[in-house]
């Protein structure tokens, strides 16, 4: 029998947990290295890992 599993419930899994998070961004990083985030749909998700890659305080914007 299968149970279905709300994407809440994904989210709340790995949000909860260190070791699972850290195959969620291992999975973006290796998409970002073959290409495949360079697809329209995907570009925010590109733009976020660029955000989280930089040092805190520093914003993307130049004054």
């Amino acid at each position: 029998m299968t149970v279905e599993v709300s994407l809440e419930e994904h989210a709340h899994a790995v949000l909860g947990s260190p070791a699972a998070c850290r195959r969620v961004l291992r999975a973006l990083a290796d998409m970002e290295v073959a290409g495949r985030l360079d697809e329209a749909k995907w570009s925010s998700v590109a733009s976020e890992l660029e955000r989280l890659r930089r040092p805190a305080g520093r914003s993307m914007w130049r004054r």
